[in-house]
């Protein structure tokens, strides 16, 4: 919530990732982005059959904290290139 206020995460009861609205399209162009500065997530088409769900991406946190935060910075300036490009 403080590095990426408009984004809304539905808070799981269990496992290890969280399924993230984005407030407008760009998941697939925030996945690729995100991959260049060595963050790995998910885009939601790759969760849905007809490539709807462009306003979601799945993100994991069952890793290190330390690792998982730095993780969330660098997707905060890649969705920032998102949204300048768009």
């Amino acid at each position: 919530g403080e590095l990426l206020p408009d984004w809304s995460a539905q808070v799981p009861l269990g496992g290890g990732s969280l399924w993230i609205r984005l407030p407008g399209q760009g998941a697939t162009a925030l996945v690729q982005r995100a991959e260049r500065r060595g963050v790995r997530l998910l885009p939601g088409p790759t969760f849905s059959v007809d490539d709807r769900l462009d306003d979601h991406v799945r993100l994991s946190y069952a890793g290190d904290p330390a690792e998982t935060r730095l993780g969330v910075e660098l997707l905060a300036g890649a969705w920032g290139e998102v949204q300048q490009a768009t």
